[in-house]
């Protein structure tokens, strides 16, 4: 048992050592905490508007007339008084303000939408966007969706109730329960269309968030990661000048060595996202999210990743030019592609799908569902688990790579 217990007394006191040398160098310290926080002030600055929850205005354009459904979804929307502020336009001129990009998008229902509805039909709701607005894009798709579900569920309800009253009825009264039953009015051969109510759920507190709480998370994301892989060109020039030779003279193991790399650098990436955290929560107002203990353990997969990840990076430079070269461009081609600097929902979905070979992208895939759309804890157990797995691998090839000459 000795031997362990000497192994993890080298390892700390080599993790405290790096933790020391990381607080004397004030140029790793600004980089590290007073940078992040620069970036969240003056980016909170400009998007100064998105603590307040934005009002979408959604256009809606009809090519059928009174009592069709889909001039009662519209008034309905219009007339709802709920967060969604509706407006009626004619399909042409909704079209041309598209093409001249005075208008984001719009749905539109086509002719005959109503028809297809009663007679159980294929139909279509359209979305006209703009390609170069990907937020009225997602905005109205969303929309779309929640009106065709909405749809979908009424006529579903009703056939089966239909269904059940066929069965259930006797000839004799069949036709008089078909009649209460159904939506339409058959009187003089002409059928009109239901009326159509959604209902407006607003899931969460109604309270806007700190434009802070959309940005911090990346930032915290990306300056761990950067930070930690620097770290790299650290290790690789204490191996260029025989430091760790002297540790290995005085009796200090490969393993001792190397774990207390990986604690020093778990030790940085914890002050550093702590310091990032606190200081976002008591100046910017940022939100921690609905499930605090979440967005933590989130935070400690980030730095157990990170930290293996600076290991990992020093073990395939030969040179420290080469080690910070390693460093500084892993980390801006993973930072954008991870979604630390735009939402990785405006990104194509090849795009997307490429992003998810980074650490990054699960952790602020995970940050999204905690601070932005109040999930619990347990959606972001995926997402915890592939960071740790990120972890293990990185760990894993330092080990294996690791030279001490």
């Amino acid at each position: 048992m000795s031997g362990p217990k000497v192994m993890l007394r080298q390892a700390l006191l080599l993790a405290g050592k790096d933790l020391k040398v990381m607080f004397s160098d004030r140029m790793a310290l600004m980089f590290a905490l007073v940078f992040p926080l620069i970036f969240v002030a003056a980016f909170g600055t400009i998007m100064g508007s998105m603590h307040q929850d934005p009002v979408y205005t959604v256009h809606l354009a009809t090519h059928e007339g009174a009592g069709s459904i889909s001039q009662a979804i519209i008034d309905d929307l219009v007339n709802g008084g709920s967060q969604l502020v509706a407006k009626q336009v004619a399909p042409d001129i909704a079209r041309q303000a598209v093409l001249d990009n005075k208008l984001g998008g719009y749905l539109e229902f086509p002719a005959g939408f109503s028809q297809a509805v009663l007679e159980g039909g294929t139909t279509e709701l359209i979305v006209f966007a703009n390609p170069e607005q990907q937020g009225a894009r997602v905005a109205l798709g969303s929309i779309a969706q929640a009106i065709a579900g909405e749809i979908g569920a009424r006529w579903v309800r009703h056939k089966a109730t239909v269904d059940l009253a066929v069965k259930s009825a006797g000839p004799g009264v069949l036709p008089e329960v078909i009649a209460l039953l159904s939506a339409g009015d058959h009187a003089g051969g002409s059928v009109t269309a239901p009326t159509l109510s959604l209902e407006h759920i607003s899931i969460g507190p109604s309270e806007g968030k700190a434009a802070s709480t959309y940005i911090l998370p990346g930032y915290v994301t990306m300056f761990v990661f950067f930070a930690l892989a620097l770290t790299a060109e650290v290790l690789v020039g204490e191996r260029e000048n025989q430091t760790l030779d002297r540790l290995i003279a005085s009796r200090a193991t490969r393993g001792s060595i190397l774990l207390g790399k990986y604690l020093g650098n778990v030790a940085r990436g914890t002050v550093q996202a702590t310091v990032l955290w606190t200081a976002g929560a008591l100046i910017f107002r940022t939100d921690i999210g609905y499930a605090p203990l979440a967005t933590f353990a989130v935070t400690l997969g980030i730095v157990l990743c990170a930290a293996a990840l600076g290991l990992a990076m020093a073990t395939v430079a030969r040179t420290r030019q080469a080690a910070t070269s390693i460093a500084v461009l892993g980390s801006m081609i993973m930072a954008p592609l991870g979604g630390c600097w735009w939402p990785l929902y405006i990104m194509p979905g090849w795009m997307q799908a490429i992003a998810r070979i980074t650490p990054h992208a699960w952790a602020n895939n995970a940050f999204s569902k905690l601070l932005i759309f109040a999930a619990p804890a347990s959606s972001v157990l995926t997402e915890i688990g592939v960071l740790l797995a990120f972890a293990a691998g990185f760990g894993l090839l330092a080990a294996k790579k690791f030279r001490l000459e």
